[in-house]
């Protein structure tokens, strides 16, 4: 799936998106724990990478410096890929349930931003532009200040 074009450039929606997989893994694990499905330690895994994405998307959105995270931009692309596979699949078979496929293109969205910014970088894409824009931002306050 590809990044849908509605969501490029929209922190406050791509953040919910980052909040709402948080929540739904810290309400789900728990019962995948308890039959097997998944293991204690995947589970930790799971919900480590979904609160570093919350965080992340947190701060972006509230144009704040991304703080201390305990994944890494490639767990995060990885658990990202998971995910975006695991809701195609969803939507695959419920194809007219469209709250769905907007939460699947939103996931591939995130997906996008969380690549390398470019080619041999380990960097993800938002954090990239992240800085870029938090040094706008700083930027032009200074400009601002001193006309």
């Amino acid at each position: 799936m590809t990044p849908a074009t509605p969501y490029i450039g929209d922190w406050p929606t791509l953040r919910a998106t980052a909040e709402r997989l948080r929540d739904d893994r810290a309400r789900t694990d728990p019962e995948f724990v308890k039959s097997g499905k998944l293991a204690p330690a995947a589970a930790d895994a799971r919900a480590q990478v979904a609160a570093t994405l919350a965080t992340i998307w947190a701060a972006v959105d509230e144009h704040r410096d991304i703080p201390e995270v305990h994944a890494c931009d490639a767990e995060i692309r990885a658990d990202l890929a998971w995910a975006v596979k695991a809701a195609e699949r969803l939507v695959a078979t419920r194809p007219d349930d469209l709250a769905l496929a907007r939460y699947a293109a939103r996931l591939a969205t995130l997906a996008h931003y969380h690549q390398p910014y470019r080619p041999g970088a380990h960097t993800a894409l938002i954090r990239f532009l992240h800085c870029c824009n938090q040094q706008a931002r700083a930027d032009r306050a200074a400009r601002n200040a001193a006309a």
